[in-house]
This record gives structure tokens, C-alpha cells and sequence, in this order.
């Protein structure tokens, strides 16, 4: 099996430069090393390859038609490899393909309206938006983020608090025709209320009230769903 002729990037670097700058001196001083150490790793590489890449002497020099061969084909690792950087490199904007998992209850007018500008600031994002009504694993989902009202207890993910959603009560008219309103937070648990399923059964309700004062009340429910809608 024949060996590499190019055994390191800076081989490659090395005799690319020196093709493109038709000297070695000249070669030396754009890589910041010794025209003993371009001499030398271009004596490697001939040595591997087996044939004179290059013809020079003191006065003359000359890449040969093998040479010229290998240096295209060097060129474009080297032009692949710069292109690679650049697709990681840091940028002021976003750039490839990111799939979120939402929530229906999140998902609503102002969160799409800032998704669409995110996407009109960033030409070269897109976005794959995948509607969840249960909480799950990013690696398990194939998701790269996951928007959530409530607790999150991912093993293994950052979390973030982005935002907060604020909930009011509401009952419809004939609700309140057949049932009563309740006149007090505690009567709550003597009423039908609509619980949302979130990866744990409601048992509370946080109220606060025109005081701005939290109270925890026991809430009593025939229906549960995981889409408030």
C-alpha cells in the first residue's frame, strides 16, 4: 500500500505555498519559519512521493506537471478546510437548521411574531417547529430546544427562564348560570375546574391576588387535558 505524501497540514501548507509563491525564501518568510525547514519537509514529501515535484536549484525553479497535479488537489483541501472554519466560525447572526418543540398554550400570537422577525433578522436560519402537549427529552424528541410553560426537570439540559405567561380565571356564562361563582378561592375545590396536563397532575392553583399576594388553593377537576385550547 503506498504511503501518504502528505503526512501533516503543514506539509500541505507548506508545498502549496511554495508552488503559489515560485520560491522557497518567499515560502519561508510566509509561513514564519527557516528556508532549511521548507527545504526540508519538501524533501519529505518528494521522498514519499517518488518523484521530483519541484525542479530548482539556486538560480532556477520549476514545478513539474506531477507537481502541478498534486498541488491543485493540496489547494482544495486547504480551500475545504477554510470553508469548514468559516461555517463554525462566530457571527452576528444565526445560520442552519434549528428544531424546537413548543407548547400549544406557547405557540400563540406574540411568541410567532417573534420567531418571525428572529427569522427576517437571520436570512440564513431555518426553523423546524414541532407542537408538543407533553414534556420531553431533547435527545430522546431529536429537538435542539424546548419551549415550556412550568417546571422542567430535564437531566442533562440548561434551562432558562424566558418569559412568563399569566393566567386568569374564567368560567362561561352558563357555567355560572347551572353552577354559581365562587365567591372565595377556597370554594374552588367544590367547582369543575379545567386542569392542564403538564407531566404532573394539577392538585393547586396559585392565585395572586390585587394585593399582589400568592395563595395556594386546592382545586377539584373532572377534566384534565394537555392542550388548554
Amino acid at each position: 500500500m503506498q504511503s501518504a505524501i502528505f503526512e501533516s497540514l503543514d506539509e500541505i501548507k507548506t508545498y502549496v505555498r511554495v508552488v503559489e509563491a515560485k520560491s522557497l525564501s518567499a515560502a519561508a518568510r510566509a509561513l514564519h519559519v527557516s528556508v532549511n525547514a521548507v527545504w526540508s519537509r519538501l524533501e519529505r514529501i518528494e521522498q514519499r512521493a517518488g518523484m521530483r515535484l519541484i525542479e530548482r536549484t539556486t538560480r532556477a525553479f520549476r514545478v513539474t506537471e506531477a507537481g502541478e497535479r498534486v498541488a491543485r488537489r493540496a489547494r482544495r483541501i486547504l480551500d475545504e478546510l477554510e470553508a469548514a472554519e468559516q461555517d463554525i466560525a462566530p457571527t452576528d447572526r444565526l445560520r442552519g437548521t434549528v428544531r424546537v418543540a413548543v407548547s400549544p398554550d406557547v405557540a400563540a400570537g406574540a411568541f410567532m411574531s417573534e420567531l418571525a422577525q428572529l427569522l427576517e433578522d437571520n436570512p440564513e436560519l431555518r426553523v423546524e417547529l414541532i407542537g408538543r402537549s407533553r414534556l420531553v427529552e431533547p435527545v430522546a424528541a431529536g429537538v435542539d430546544i424546548i419551549v415550556w410553560p412550568g417546571p422542567v426537570t430535564s437531566q442533562g439540559s440548561t434551562v432558562r427562564k424566558v418569559g412568563s405567561l399569566v393566567w386568569a380565571l374564567a368560567a362561561a356564562p352558563s357555567y355560572i348560570a347551572a353552577r354559581g361563582a365562587p365567591t372565595s378561592p377556597d370554594e374552588l375545590k367544590q367547582h369543575s375546574c379545567l386542569l392542564a396536563v403538564r407531566g404532573r397532575r394539577e392538585a393547586r392553583w396559585d392565585l395572586v391576588d390585587s394585593r399582589g399576594e400568592t395563595h395556594e388553593v386546592e382545586v377539584a377537576s373532572r377534566f384534565e387535558s394537555d392542550t388548554t385550547e
